[in-house]
């Protein structure tokens, strides 16, 4: 029997070899499975991060849910980015948000992925409901805020077939305990913190104040044999001592990310890091290395990223890691005795970021950067170009995003320098140090408009800081420090209501701060520190209620009473923390001038004209 359905412009016409009915019957089975397929249809869409296959029938393993179900109740969602509104009992847990199951039967599935990261959840430490998720093989809790709790001892060598743990950035505090150290099946280990507090958005979570002691690192890593990535950042280090690398080879051979900015490493770079030839990552910034930066580095053929800012490092820089082949990122910066020279980089190079600043490279050539294409960060000394600087082709560098220069060791002309920085439109990011000049600051800085980050630091120019720096909309960090400008603070700096950072200090600026100060309602760092700013500290200051740092000691400045302390002791006795922000606490002057702050905050106010200005927790009230 045949039965086909025949539209025309009347109609919808069945039609069969004289058995209508046995037709209908069949069109009617053919109209089911397409409702069917649509509703199957929609719910892989509504819950993209689910299982996918599931129709009417549950996959999850009801203790998977229960063990859900309590961490979802032990955080707080005052300040996060979800509820997890699909985190509901008797709903599938393999549909919820961030959770992935194994492929089983019905009624079985087990939890094998929970990424909650980014979120902003807020708990007082982990619940031992996490360790019975046993499947789990990736966990991402990042950028959330577990209050400055410690890693329970025991409980995560439960997570036994875990191969990607990710924890970074989520307010822990202490000693990394051994049970990590027994995940054998990691690939991928980050227990790194952000080490900045300004970032163009605001940051969720909290820092971690992480250390290595006992277990120590050699110990953590010892068996830790498929490890690819390994992300410790900010975590201390210290007492490992001169031989913190030596073992890794063996414990983590085919590791290719190494990332252990400030974690307070010292000694040379050990001999035995020459056997990891699959490393594409390494970043060792911001410790005390010394020693020679090694030749066999020029070894690692798929090396894209080389970090060492800010070590110890001295003598010569093989040059034949400018010429590796892959890399993309190679910052040196900070390393004063580190010397060498830049060699004639071909075509197609794909460096992106080359930072010599502050170290002792010489007869640096402008020209052979001209062929770096890609090139969008520079960092070098003035003093250590080989050419004159009317010589300069600054129109060959518009794709540069970041310019950091020093012309503390300079002494040929600057106006083509300044001239020159200021054609750069694109730039991003300014780092002007060491500037020497008897003129003013060209008003032309305001042209800058794309400038997200400006530091000037003990440079000297005449006069005031030019009022168009407030045409600088998008800045988010602000930083004048050791430099000559005189006269007043320019009142446009309140038109930068981007900033999150504003920093001057050790300058001869005088007269009251701003009183639209409190339209920079963004600020979480405020350091206006030895300079000659008088007369009181404005009122509108405590419109700044994302500070955690301020900084207004070495000044002139007189209290002012424009909060009574009463207020101020109802602000703090009164309110519930989660009606200010997370962690928030009331700092009150003797005065009776009231900041309200938050923490972790460090407020100097001291060494002013007027009397002393203490601060008083308000829990000692």
């Amino acid at each position: 029997m045949r039965c086909y359905i025949q539209f025309s412009r009347a109609c919808l016409q069945f039609r069969g070899p004289n058995k209508p009915m046995a037709c209908a019957v069949h069109l009617l089975v053919l109209f089911t499975l397409i409702q069917l397929y649509s509703v199957a249809a929609y719910s892989s869409h509504d819950y993209p991060h689910g299982h996918g296959n599931t129709i009417a029938a549950s996959f999850c393993h009801p203790d998977q849910a229960a063990a859900l179900l309590q961490l979802k109740q032990s955080f707080i969602f005052d300040y996060s980015t979800t509820t997890l509104p699909s985190w509901q009992s008797g709903r599938d847990c393999c549909l919820w948000k961030g959770v992935s199951c194994d492929d089983g039967v019905p009624g079985d599935g087990h939890v094998i992925a929970l990424d909650l990261g980014g979120c902003g959840l807020y708990s007082y430490g982990f619940h031992a409901a996490l360790f019975n998720l046993t499947s789990l093989r990736y966990l991402d809790i990042s950028m959330n805020n577990f209050g400055g709790s410690r890693i329970q001892a025991a409980g995560f060598e439960r997570l036994s077939r875990l191969t990607h743990l990710n924890l970074s950035h989520s307010g822990l505090h202490g000693q990394i305990p051994m049970a990590i150290g027994k995940l054998t099946s990691l690939i991928t280990l980050d227990l790194s913190s952000q080490y900045t507090i300004i970032s163009p958005e605001p940051l969720l979570g909290g820092h971690n104040n992480l250390l290595l002691r006992e277990p120590s690192f050699e110990t953590l890593v010892a068996n830790l044999t498929d490890l690819r990535e390994l992300y410790l950042d900010a975590v201390d280090i210290s007492t490992s001592g001169k031989e913190w690398g030596s073992g890794l080879d063996e414990s983590a051979p085919l590791l290719q990310v190494l990332s252990m900015a400030w974690c307070g490493v010292h000694g040379p770079i050990h001999s035995s890091l020459s056997s990891l030839q699959y490393l594409t990552v390494i970043n060792l910034e911001h410790n005390s290395i010394s020693g020679v930066v090694p030749e066999f580095f020029a070894d690692y053929l798929n090396l894209s990223l080389l970090q060492l800012g800010y070590n110890n490092f001295s003598g010569w820089f093989p040059e034949k890691i400018f010429q590796l082949k892959n890399i993309r990122v190679l910052d040196v910066s900070g390393n004063n005795d580190l010397f060498g020279h830049l060699p004639e980089f071909p075509n197609g190079t794909s460096l992106e970021t080359l930072n010599l600043y502050y170290t002792d490279f010489s007869a640096i050539k402008l020209s052979s950067l001209s062929s770096l294409m890609s090139l969008r960060e520079l960092g070098f000394d003035a003093g250590s170009i080989s050419m004159e600087p009317t010589d300069l082709l600054f129109d060959k560098f518009n794709s540069l995003l970041n310019l950091q220069l020093s012309f503390a060791r300079f002494s040929g002309e600057l106006e083509p320098f300044l001239l020159g920085i200021i054609s750069l439109k694109n730039l991003t990011s300014l780092g002007l140090s060491g500037f020497h000049s008897s003129k003013i600051m060209p008003p032309m800085i305001g042209n800058l408009t794309n400038l997200i980050n400006l530091e000037i630091t003990f440079c000297h120019f005449s006069g005031q800081i030019p009022p168009s720096i407030g045409n600088l909309y998008k800045l988010t960090s602000l930083k004048i420090l050791g430099c000559t400008f005189s006269g007043t603070m320019p009142s446009s700096i309140s038109n930068l209501t981007k900033l999150r950072s504003l920093e001057i200090a050790y300058s001869e600026l005088a007269g009251p701060i701003i009183t639209n100060i409190g339209y920079l309602s963004k600020l979480m760092v405020l350091v206006l520190a030895d300079c000659k700013f008088s007369g009181s500290i404005p009122s509108t200051i405590v419109n700044l209620t994302h500070l955690t740092y301020v900084d207004l000691s070495h000044n002139d400045l007189r209290e002012r009473s424009y909060l009574l302390q009463a207020d101020c002791r109802l602000e703090a006795t009164e309110r519930r923390p989660s009606a200010l922000h997370r962690n928030s606490i009331v700092f009150l002057l003797s005065s009776p001038t009231c900041l309200l702050l938050f923490s972790p905050l460090r407020s100097l106010l001291s060494h002013n004209s007027a009397p002393p200005l203490h601060l008083y927790h308000s829990r000692q009230l």
